[in-house]
Parts: C-alpha cells; sequence; structure tokens
C-alpha cells in the first residue's frame, strides 16, 4: 500500500469539498494538528479514523487507501455493466431508439478501454 497515495487522496477529497483541514479535523472529531499530520504522512491513519473518512467523505476505504479508483462502489459496478453491455451482443436503447451500432458500441469500448490503460500507466 503506497502511503503517499492515501495522503494524497484524503487532501484531494478535502479539497474538492472546499474544506480546510480544521473543518475536516471537526467532522472526524480530532485535532487540525493531528489532521495536519494525517495529510502530511507524519502519522499513520488508524482503521477508526480510516472508517471516519469514508463516512464523512462518502467514498469506499479501498480507494482512500489506493486499493482502486472507484471512489464509490456504485462506480465500479457501473464501469462493470458497461464493460458487460459493450461486450455483449445487447443492443443499446435511450427513448425507444436504438442508439448504437456493434460497430459503435465497439468504437466506444476502444475508447473507453484506451482510457483506463493510459491512467494505469500513468501511476
Amino acid at each position: 500500500m503506497n502511503q503517499k497515495i492515501i495522503f494524497q487522496r484524503i487532501v484531494n477529497l478535502r479539497e474538492k469539498k472546499d474544506w480546510s483541514q480544521t473543518k475536516l479535523a471537526q467532522k472526524m472529531g480530532i485535532s487540525k494538528s493531528t489532521m495536519s499530520k494525517i495529510e502530511n504522512g507524519s502519522r499513520k491513519l488508524t482503521a477508526e479514523e480510516l472508517i471516519k473518512l469514508s463516512k464523512v467523505f462518502d467514498v469506499t476505504s479501498d480507494y482512500i487507501l489506493g486499493l482502486n479508483d472507484y471512489p464509490f462502489e456504485s462506480n465500479r459496478n457501473i464501469q462493470y455493466d458497461l464493460e458487460i453491455l459493450l461486450n455483449s451482443n445487447a443492443r443499446i436503447k435511450y427513448a425507444n431508439q436504438y442508439i448504437l451500432s456493434e460497430e459503435e458500441k465497439k468504437f466506444f469500448d476502444g475508447i473507453i478501454s484506451g482510457h483506463y490503460a493510459l491512467k494505469k500507466k500513468e501511476k
């Protein structure tokens, strides 16, 4: 487990909410100095703090720990379902009209696969 990813994710999640360290610390029930140490990596998270962070940010603990790139459990399922859909014989409809041909499904599958391959390469 890469500790740097954990700290980066906490900071990114906090900044997306436009919260200060003080505000996050209050929500966590810890001091600002403790929150600062967690974010700068000089103090490791406890299991209890990980659970609190997951609840405060409404993300999975696996995401915070860097074990996957899906902050929300439902996002992982959507990506998985999309992969199945694009690789199946299903015809995709919207508003009672078929919107993607087999060729178009293969095209979008290629775009999505390429996107995730690039993201993995960046790590």
